[in-house]
């Protein structure tokens, strides 16, 4: 072997070598399945139905970053009948990151109803980790794992701004609450 590409082969060896995946503490954010509904209902009586049409695992980030520096993700697509226009959309409610060198991981919840918005970047796994477990119930049952996450953006100038999201571990979206104390809570959660 040629001694000039012994540092190219160890270079190559080392970045394939690199390929990051999800470690178990961090899917364990997701607690959905492929072809899952989940039905919400608003304190106004509203219903909103979301299916579970696409989870993606280990999506490669496309950053020009080294490879160790790139992150993996899985995201989970949900399709839902918007109740302004009565169209379905197709968009991603949640979204786990990966640790990088330079960054912990993530857990982003997207999930906004046509008047509940939630804002925020991602929240880290290992700060979510220690928030206090506390217990709700809904239509859909009573949940002891759930721990309720504030809005890191919440603009209260803004009438559809979600000042709390409530996130069970096993069964994923609780409740938001807005602080006129409108709310969207889960009532049921199955697979057809």
């Amino acid at each position: 072997m040629n001694k000039n590409m012994t540092p190219i082969i160890l270079i190559i060896v080392l970045v394939l070598g690199c390929k990051k995946e999800l470690k178990e503490n961090e899917t364990a954010w997701n607690p959905y399945s492929k072809n899952e509904v989940i039905v919400f209902e608003s304190s106004a009586k509203e219903l909103d139905t979301i299916a579970i049409n696409e989870i993606v695992d280990n999506a490669i980030s496309s950053s020009p970053a080294p490879e160790l520096y790139r992150h993996t993700s899985l995201i989970v697509y949900g399709r839902r009948l918007k109740l302004k226009d009565s169209k379905f959309s197709k968009n991603s409610i949640l979204e786990i990151t990966s640790s990088t060198p330079d960054k912990p991981a993530k857990v982003t919840f997207p999930l906004n109803f046509d008047n509940a918005n939630f804002a925020g970047w991602g929240f880290k796994i290992e700060d979510l980790e220690k928030y206090p477990k506390i217990s709700i119930t809904t239509k859909a049952g009573i949940f002891n794992d759930v721990i309720k996450i504030e809005s890191v953006m919440y603009r209260p100038e803004r009438e559809d701004e979600v000042q709390f999201m409530y996130w069970s571990e096993k069964n994923g979206y609780i409740k938001f609450e807005r602080a006129d104390g409108f709310t969207w809570e889960l009532i049921k959660k199955y697979v057809p």
